[in-house]
């Protein structure tokens, strides 16, 4: 989810995010801590790097026209020729 949010909002969503995945199990904590390390706090990876947020709008939503791509070409070929 965190990448497709403002980076504004990253930060409130991820201590949301921390504080309800605490309450499910203690185990948890070891991924928040990784993800608040490597992109929150010191950002191992910039926030620009992994946000998506600016081509929601641009790019497709589901994979339907690659799915369609797929079928076109498994049209034009047996898929399970016989021996």
């Amino acid at each position: 989810m965190l990448p497709l949010l403002s980076t504004q909002e990253i930060n409130e969503a991820f201590g949301n995010i921390i504080e309800e995945i605490s309450n499910v199990h203690h185990s948890f904590l070891k991924l928040t801590d990784y993800i608040l390390r490597t992109y929150i706090e010191e950002e191992l990876f910039s926030r620009s790097f992994w946000n998506l947020v600016d081509l929601v709008d641009i790019q497709p939503k589901t994979n339907n026209h690659i799915e369609g791509y797929h079928g076109e070409l498994n049209s034009h070929y047996q898929t399970r020729p016989s021996l």
